[in-house]
């Protein structure tokens, strides 16, 4: 039986397909006006993250091996933390994102006083700025995820199957 922590040439394709799919949609959503377009797009490496993990269980499933309960778990939480974050985007856009920039005010200014004068429409700074908020975003879910499953991994909040179905 194969470990699970070996990857196949699959898996890597898989990871390579993600992450592009990940920079097309990011390449698409940035430039439009709409607020919650830009907001959105600030979850989707956490989407590619949860992905990868949706592939790794499902191999292992395929293989006969036994899912861990702490992917499981952090699949779960991660994935509500993400419908989470997009509800409030697309409810409240202008909200969220004044909360997501907030730790990020300083920068420009910090810049400017290095003798830097960024202007929002080059691509360089936009491209910073999204690198920059999306590691608001990512960390904050990605610590959901990782809380939740170590708070259920330590309370043993299990699922079990108790039979099968019609019989």
């Amino acid at each position: 039986m194969e470990r699970p922590g070996n990857l196949s040439v699959g898996d890597l394709m898989a990871a390579t397909v993600i992450i592009g799919l990940d920079l097309a949609a990011i390449r698409a959503l940035w430039p439009d006006d709409r607020n919650f377009a830009k907001v959105a797009s600030l979850a989707l490496p956490m989407v590619g993250v949860l992905a990868l993990g949706v592939l790794v269980l499902i191999r292992w499933r395929s293989r006969g091996m036994e899912a861990s309960p702490f992917l499981i778990r952090f699949e779960v939480f991660g994935w509500a933390a993400t419908a989470a974050f997009l509800a409030c985007a697309w409810r409240y856009p202008d909200a969220t994102r004044s909360v997501i920039i907030w730790p990020w005010e300083p920068f420009p200014t910090w810049l400017r006083s290095l003798g830097y004068h960024p202007n929002g429409s080059t691509p360089w700074w936009m491209a910073a700025h999204f690198v920059l908020l999306a590691q608001v975003v990512f960390w904050l879910q990605l610590a959901v995820a990782v809380v939740g499953g170590a708070i259920t991994a330590r309370y043993r909040f299990t699922v079990e199957r108790r039979g099968t179905r019609g019989g």
